[in-house]
């Protein structure tokens, strides 16, 4: 059952980590995915799931409005069948594929774009190549963009970190 957990502090199903997930449930997944064939129709369906099961966080999302338009800016300037192919990809084998998206999703001139940001002595890990790729595959625009800092003494400076730790 999708509703079984790990524990009683694990906010993803069990039957997630499973590689049989996607041939188990791609009926379901497949169906899914056609709401997302507009901004809207995938809004409608957000906003019923949000009241169905409340504000409370799960595995993948706070629900908050700021979230509901970002989602809806995705899949309008995204394309339905770009994402599809990412989620599908993702949902084949969910706890290796989750890792490795790069750092910046962009919205320029209606087109998603994103973006992997490199510092010196930083190198691209394999499984972000790996994630890099398969945007690409799934039509998307990817970059590396490789940072050079410089260093002065009349400026401030501000570090904000935004790696996660799972």
């Amino acid at each position: 059952s999708l509703n079984t957990f790990h524990s009683p502090f694990e906010r993803l199903p069990e039957e997630l980590g499973s590689a049989q997930f996607y041939v188990k449930h791609h009926r379901s997944i497949e169906e899914k995915l056609l709401l997302l064939s507009s901004a809207d129709s995938f809004r409608a369906y957000a906003v019923s799931l949000k009241e169905k099961i409340g504000t409370d966080k799960n595995g993948f999302f706070s629900w908050n409005e700021e979230l509901l338009t970002a989602i809806g800016d995705l899949i309008s300037f995204g394309g339905a069948e770009k994402i599809s192919t990412v989620l599908v990809h993702l949902a084949k084998d969910f706890h290796r594929r989750i890792r490795g998206f790069p750092d910046l999703l962009l919205i320029e001139d209606s087109e998603v774009r994103f973006a992997e940001i490199k510092a010196p002595g930083d190198s691209l890990r394999s499984h972000q190549l790996t994630q890099m790729n398969v945007l690409r595959k799934a039509g998307f625009r990817v970059e590396l963009l490789k940072v050079e800092y410089k260093l002065s003494p009349d400026q401030t400076y501000v570090v904000v970190d935004l790696e996660t730790t799972g």
